[in-house]
């Protein structure tokens, strides 16, 4: 029985919002203390950067670490981008509520990047530790640059070039993220009535 995932309920169906552009930044889980450390360091020496870009495309940047890390870097990063006021912390609690009103996104090896895929709108994916990651976390499950319809960036520089060049043309690379996007989902059945499908396959099964 195939009926879609129910917490994606809300991405289906909607335009690009129109105005500031918001882009999110969503890296995964790091069990290495040592590799998100370097995560959490390289980003803050890229804050003026990332500062620079925002207001030449008119975007808010907003941080959002994995719900999982145990490691408290907002007191650091609060600290850091108090003089940056296109840069903030998400402190929202559902993440998937707030998806539909970002512009790109950008993540690393995070299957949330899947979930975004369903809107079709660009995304980034910033891997400047890939092979370290791979060696000292896991491996990953399909071939990376397979499965990441997006520029694969080894910096911030790289990075914050590609988000300008999304803002220009938000429609580069759809034919990319359509054909990954049909590599993971069954269109047919993932849509805004996931959860309805769930519902009433339940019903029919116990005859309710």
């Amino acid at each position: 029985f195939l009926c879609g995932y129910p917490r994606t309920c809300g991405l289906y169906s909607k335009p690009i919002p129109s105005g500031t552009k918001k882009i999110i930044y969503a890296p995964t889980f790091r069990w290495s203390q040592y590799l998100e450390n370097c995560m959490v360091d390289d980003l803050i020496k890229s804050l003026s950067l990332i500062q620079k870009t925002m207001e030449a495309i008119d975007g808010k940047f907003i941080i959002r670490f994995h719900p999982h890390t145990w490691r408290d870097y907002n007191y650091k990063l609060t600290a850091e981008i108090k003089k940056y006021r296109r840069i903030k912390i998400d402190k929202t609690d559902d993440v998937y509520a707030e998806m539909p009103n970002y512009f790109a996104m950008i993540s690393d090896y995070s299957s949330i990047v899947y979930d975004f895929l369903l809107m079709n709108r660009p995304l980034v994916f910033h891997c400047p530790d890939l092979k370290f990651y791979m060696h000292a976390d896991h491996d990953l499950k399909y071939d990376y640059k397979e499965v990441s319809p997006g520029p694969q960036t080894k910096s911030w520089e790289e990075t914050m070039k590609a988000i300008a060049e999304y803002a220009e043309n938000p429609e580069k690379d759809s034919d990319e993220r359509l054909r990954v996007r049909d590599f993971f989902y069954d269109m047919s059945v993932n849509d805004e009535n996931n959860c309805e499908r769930i519902v009433e396959e339940v019903k029919r099964r116990i005859n309710f």
